[in-house]
């Protein structure tokens, strides 16, 4: 089992834990105290947000990666911002896709929001994904794992996608940052 894994099987110890009142599952692996205390807090907070209705909720602590769940909309990105880029002043192209040009984001009636991937003008090298709308945290991974192998952005639009999936659009997002999207 991979580290990932068990930091995985112990959040979800942790939270059926925190919201059935009942004991942690087995298999989550020993946690030193400063472990658990760190996780009571960063969860309860995270539940009281929720309950509070102010619609943000952690999912990963990781700097790189950055997710946030909303009652209606997901939200999630990796990597830099516009805002970030520019203030260094790299150069850089922007693909964007809608989610409703995204034949399932259709399907399902989720069409708010969209996928926006940032590229290295010179190299093409992605240097930030963000994805809001339906199943973003999933989509995410995606591109997390192309700009862990420093994927450029038509390496990740030449990968092929299955047919209806919300995941065509970061195909399309891709592809726009050379201005080759199919769907739009």
């Amino acid at each position: 089992m991979t580290a990932m894994s068990r930091e995985r099987m112990h959040w979800t110890s942790l939270l059926s834990h925190q919201r059935l009142g009942g004991a942690p599952a087995s298999g989550a692996g020993p946690r030193s105290e400063f472990q658990r205390d760190f996780d009571r807090v960063v969860f309860s907070s995270a539940f009281r947000r929720l309950q509070d209705k102010t619609q943000v909720f952690p999912l990963a602590t990781n700097d790189s990666v950055r997710t946030r769940l909303t009652h209606s909309l997901e939200v999630a990105s990796v990597g830099r911002t516009e805002e970030e880029l520019k203030a260094a002043n790299v150069a850089y192209k922007a693909g964007r896709f809608p989610f409703t040009a995204n034949p399932r984001a259709r399907c399902n009636a989720e069409t708010e929001g969209m996928v926006k991937i940032l590229s290295d003008a010179r190299t093409d090298r992605i240097l930030g994904v963000h994805i809001i709308g339906p199943e973003a945290g999933t989509i995410i991974h995606e591109a997390v794992v192309a700009m862990e192998f420093a994927a450029s952005a038509e390496d990740l639009g030449r990968i092929c996608h299955a047919h209806p999936t919300l995941n065509e659009a970061v195909k399309e997002a891709a592809l726009a940052v050379s201005g080759q999207a199919i769907h739009i």
